[in-house]
């Protein structure tokens, strides 16, 4: 069957228009998809192949090995661990958290999700270098290192933990601190979502690691 030349131009031209409005679409990143959970955020992403997460003498968490399955002992050691983030810039000020979304357990988490450490006001030149000793810190959250329960009979327990970088919008002061303090003591059922728009925090780097007893 003869196919007409104007039927093969308007059909050419139909296929330009979508490719051409498939160019202009904006690709959207971590920072500006608020429909998409931090907690369910996955280790494909380039922007975070500066961040290192240094647990003791014993484990080096970078982005060759986000998502890994790591021996609790390896990482459960009560000092924090250095976060180290080699883009951040001189003069700014961050932010790191780490939570588990998957407390108490993975097929259950009540506590979704397990507040276990929050630091702020890090200068980013420190930061660049490696931070848990770098001063000024001012942590809002002791850090509370990695402790899942046993898993049930016939089931399993892993469990996720992301380490967060936030970019402040300023240094947080006395009185802000303060009351930060006072509202995130509990640690079940911490939304980091939350906590970044209530912050106005731009998500700048992440991490995660799995771990179970």
């Amino acid at each position: 069957m003869a196919v007409g030349c104007s039927s093969i131009r308007g059909r050419s031209q139909m296929l330009f228009k979508l490719l051409f409005i498939l160019c202009l679409s904006p690709i959207h990143s971590l920072d500006y998809d608020k429909s998409s959970s931090l907690i369910e955020e996955k280790c494909a992403y380039g922007d975070y192949e500066n961040v290192n997460v240094k647990f003791g003498g014993k484990y080096f968490l970078s982005q060759s090995n986000c998502g890994a399955d790591v021996p609790l002992k390896d990482v459960n050691e009560k000092q924090p661990p250095s976060v180290t983030f080699t883009d951040a810039v001189k003069g700014k000020k961050y932010l790191v958290a780490m939570v588990d979304p998957d407390a108490p357990y993975a097929d259950n988490p009540g506590c979704q999700s397990w507040l276990h450490w929050i630091v702020v006001n890090i200068d980013g030149e420190d930061l660049a270098k490696g931070v848990n000793t770098y001063p000024p810190v001012d942590t809002i959250t002791d850090y509370n290192p990695p402790s899942p329960p046993k898993p049930k009979p016939g089931k399993t327990n892993i469990h996720r933990y992301f380490v967060y970088v936030f970019e402040q919008e300023s240094e947080l002061q006395p009185n802000e601190l303060g009351k930060l303090k006072e509202d995130f003591q509990e640690r079940c059922r911490f939304d980091i979502d939350d906590f970044r728009d209530k912050l106005n925090l731009k998500t700048v780097a992440m991490n995660m690691l799995k771990t179970h007893s």
